[in-house]
Parts: C-alpha cells; sequence; structure tokens
C-alpha cells in the first residue's frame, strides 16, 4: 500500500491490485474534529473492466493501481491532526505494494 498526502489530503495506492485487496477501507481524521468516511473495493478478474467510482464503491480489474483519497482540515492548525486509512477495521500498515504518502502543511507563525 502507498498513501500519499499533500497538505490535508491524502490518498492511498494500491499498485498491481489483487483479489486480497477486496474490502472495507476506511480513512479516519483526527484533530478538533473526527471525521471517517468508509469506501469498499471489489478487484475483479479479467475480462478487462473499467474501473467505475462512486462515493461508496470502487471496482478495479487485478493487476492496475487503485488510488482511494480522503481529505481533511483543522481551523486553527492543531498539530495533532491525522489522517489514518482501515482496511475492514484493522490499520493499513504501508509495506509491499502498499505505501501511505503522507504530507501536512504547517503554516509558519
Amino acid at each position: 500500500y502507498q498513501n500519499s498526502d499533500e497538505k490535508t489530503h491524502s490518498a492511498i495506492v494500491i499498485r498491481s491490485a489483487s483479489i486480497q485487496d477486496n474490502g472495507k477501507y476506511t480513512c479516519i481524521t483526527s484533530g478538533t474534529t473526527l471525521r471517517q468516511i468508509s469506501t469498499f473495493i471489489t478487484v475483479q478478474v479479467a475480462p478487462l473492466l473499467l474501473a467505475k467510482r462512486t462515493v461508496q464503491r470502487i471496482s478495479g480489474t487485478v493487476g492496475t493501481t487503485i488510488r482511494l483519497r480522503c481529505s481533511g482540515s483543522v481551523e486553527p492548525h492543531d498539530a495533532s491532526f491525522q489522517i489514518n486509512w482501515y482496511k475492514d477495521g484493522r490499520e493499513v500498515v504501508p509495506f509491499g505494494r502498499a505505501k501511505n504518502e503522507a504530507k501536512i502543511d504547517i503554516p509558519e507563525d
């Protein structure tokens, strides 16, 4: 898994998706407010299908890259703000095909 963050936006990237990547992914933002959003991924085996993207479900083809996006904000700035990803209730820890690319902009005082 790969997770990429730009400012207060986060994306998890699943390279070379496989059937084992099927499941429920949850993004939780924390800081001054708590927000939780879940998405279900279904990876299908050939024939080649175009990825269908909706708010609740994303489909992809085995071997393709799937990117899930999540964003949050904190006003005023809170250094404890975090974005975490979960698959089927378990935290996604970056390794192998999955990478968490995180970047949160912290304004200078």
